[in-house]
C-alpha cells in the first residue's frame, strides 16, 4: 500500500481558537468542520522572536488559518487570525495600521498621513502629525519628573 500524499484541506486548515497558553506561545484550536476535533498545542506565528519579540497572542473564540505538516492534526503552526462576517477590520484603509485592545487602547500609524497616535482608555492621547506634537491628558500631565 503507498502512501498517499496529503491534500491541502489536510496541511491548511480554518478553526477558533479554544485555549491559549501564552507562556509557551501555543494554543489549541477547534475545527467544527471535524465533528468539533481540539488539535494538540501548535505554536502560534510571531513576527519577531529572537533579536526582536513582538508578542501577540489570540483570544479564545478567534478565527485562525493553520498549517501542518501533513501528518494529521498533531503537529502543526496557528499562522494568523483572520476577519470573520462579525468582526471586521478597524480601518479598512491599506494606509492605515492599528492596533485595538478591548478596553479601547489604539496604536494608529497613517502612512499617508503622515500620523501616529496612541490613545489611552481614558480619552488621554499623544498624536503626531504634520511635525506638531499634540497631547491630551483625561487627568494630570506630567513632564521630566
Amino acid at each position: 500500500m503507498s502512501r498517499q500524499e496529503p491534500t491541502v484541506n489536510d496541511v491548511i486548515r480554518v478553526g477558533k481558537i479554544s485555549a491559549v497558553y501564552p507562556e509557551r506561545g501555543t494554543a489549541t484550536v477547534q475545527f467544527p468542520d471535524r465533528d468539533g476535533l481540539v488539535s494538540k498545542e501548535l505554536a502560534i506565528s510571531q513576527i519577531n522572536t529572537l533579536k526582536n519579540k513582538d508578542e501577540s497572542f489570540l483570544d479564545p473564540g478567534e478565527h485562525v488559518v493553520c498549517a501542518f505538516y501533513g501528518n494529521g492534526l498533531s503537529e502543526g503552526v496557528i499562522l494568523s487570525a483572520i476577519y470573520d462576517t462579525k468582526n471586521k477590520p478597524n480601518a479598512g484603509d491599506s494606509d492605515v495600521r492599528t492596533t485595538v485592545f478591548e478596553d479601547g487602547t489604539t496604536f494608529l500609524v497613517n502612512r499617508r498621513g503622515h500620523i501616529v497616535e496612541i490613545k489611552d482608555s481614558f480619552g488621554s492621547y499623544i498624536r503626531f502629525a504634520d511635525g506638531d506634537i499634540y497631547i491630551k491628558s483625561a487627568a494630570r500631565l506630567y513632564l521630566n519628573e
